[in-house]
């Protein structure tokens, strides 16, 4: 089999508006040892007819699946398809920016074997206003481990080029139904990352599907990190930060689950068991705040939410804050 430097997989679903922006992103980057694999899973719409036009490139791979399966399994696909030793992902509602894979194999050019990722910064589009907003969340480098498991997340999920044998190492979880951000985790277990800083990708942010999902994505959260703790790669020497990154995930679900969907009752139940679990979590104004706001009448309560809601409308930064386990459309 013929080798190449990077490949991308493209995965998709009923994406028909989007995904010739997506597929046309990739195709148009300078950097030329490059595939482009599209897994289309299970679409209905214009899809199958729009991906026929792109079967004639020699570096377009399309795979087709009548039936939908879960994101895992077609990102599994697409990693074993591949024939590049860096991998990147894209899903067909985002897009890549000019130059994304040039500068970041360029970097890979200047790191040793064991940076396993090197990620980008990028944008966030609003689709109900059309805005563009950089993502200014302060990016890590190195070994990231504890950063990714006690920390706000700051890797936008399209932005990471991986050496392949990383995902071949650390596959997904093919049986739950989004593993997402979370094999980032994974893979911070034994490599180390790097990054370039500018923004040179863009990431579809739809407010319309925020707070349906809470319950689901905790218990896949939760079932994520029991097997991460419970697997070999976990490292020993990291015991200690089991229960502050189950209190962290405690907290932030906690929040979401009071900002989006007004659940001040299970949202201030979930903080304080996090709290049980990591005192130091009172330093997180989201502990703090989801306490009062679920221990206060809910009339009260909803005056704070909504004057929360206007700041956050007004301010520069408005991009999601699921760290993983958030179904993001395109699988």
């Amino acid at each position: 089999m013929t080798t190449i430097d990077v490949s991308v997989v493209l995965t998709s679903y009923n994406h028909a508006p989007y995904l010739r922006r997506a597929i046309e992103s990739v195709l148009e980057q300078t950097y030329e040892d490059l595939e482009l694999i599209i897994v289309d899973n299970g679409s209905t719409d214009d899809s199958p007819a729009l991906l026929r036009e792109f079967e004639r490139f020699p570096n377009v791979i399309v795979i087709r699946h009548e039936a939908n399966r879960s994101h895992a399994v077609i990102c599994n696909e697409g990693v074993r398809a591949a024939r590049g030793a860096y991998v990147g992902f894209l899903f067909s509602d985002d897009y890549y920016l000019p130059g994304k894979i040039e500068a970041q194999m360029a970097r890979f050019a200047t790191l040793p074997s064991r940076t396993g990722v090197v990620y980008t910064g990028g944008y966030f589009l609003i689709e109900d206003t059309g805005r563009l907003v950089l993502d200014r969340r302060r990016k890590h480098r190195g070994r990231i481990l504890e950063t990714l498991l006690t920390g706000a997340a700051f890797i936008l999920p399209v932005s990471p080029l991986y050496r392949r044998q990383c995902l071949l190492e650390f596959p997904f979880y093919e049986d739950v139904s989004y593993e997402g951000e979370f094999i980032l985790t994974k893979i911070a277990s034994r490599y180390e990352f790097d990054y370039v800083e500018a923004p040179l990708v863009v990431v579809r942010e739809n407010r319309s599907s925020r707070g349906k999902n809470l319950d689901e994505a905790l218990a896949v959260n939760l079932d994520l990190y029991r097997r991460f703790f419970e697997s070999p790669a976990f490292p020993p020497e990291c015991a200690s930060l089991r229960d502050r990154a189950i209190a962290y995930l405690m907290v932030l679900k906690g929040w979401q689950m009071i900002r989006e969907r007004r659940d001040y009752a299970r949202g201030g139940a979930l903080i304080r068991d996090a709290l049980g679990k990591d005192w130091r979590r009172l330093a997180d104004y989201r502990a703090v705040l989801g306490t009062i706001l679920s221990a206060v009448p809910a009339a009260m309560a909803d005056i704070v939410s909504n004057r929360l809601d206007a700041a956050r409308r007004a301010s520069r930064f408005e991009g999601r804050s699921l760290p993983f386990g958030s179904a993001k459309p395109g699988g």
